[in-house]
């Protein structure tokens, strides 16, 4: 949900009442909607992992072609007309208006923080530049010459 919502802090009645929006929404957009493909299996030969996945499916057709056998007719028809009434256009605009009202509350609130890039040391450049050796003249120990 995080891919949603962001990592912001929501902890106000308001960002609760819009959370509890977004969820339903969010639900029926993955369920009904948004093809992901499934493991089938893995195989390991020495260091190399193989994955074979099926073919992507929304879960309500992976619902309806896999495990149709279950179903009770009335949970069926209701899944069926959910998905033709539902508009993906319509789901999708109230779905970022109220990522919308989130980020804006979140803003209102405070200072919004970036999270801290983790490659911030190789763009600074820091980790390419050569370490500073010593000269010999500053070692602490000098060396003798054996006579």
């Amino acid at each position: 949900m995080r891919r949603n919502v962001g990592y912001y802090r929501n902890d106000t009645p308001r960002e609760l009442d819009l959370l509890n929006q977004l969820w339903p929404l969010v639900s029926i957009q993955v369920n009904l909607f948004l093809p992901q493909q499934k493991l089938i299996s893995k195989t390991r030969d020495g260091a190399k992992l193989t994955k074979k996945h099926d073919k992507a499916l929304t879960p309500l057709n992976r619902l309806l072609t896999s495990y149709n056998n279950i179903l009770d007719p009335h949970d069926l028809a209701a899944l069926l007309n959910l998905h033709h009434d539902t508009d993906i256009e319509n789901l999708k605009h109230q779905i970022s208006d109220i990522q919308a009202n989130l980020l804006e509350l979140a803003r209102r609130r405070g200072q919004l923080q970036r999270r801290a890039r983790t490659n911030h040391v190789y763009l600074s450049r820091r980790k390419l530049t050569p370490p500073k050796r010593a000269s010999s003249r500053e070692a602490t120990t000098q060396t003798t010459r054996a006579s």
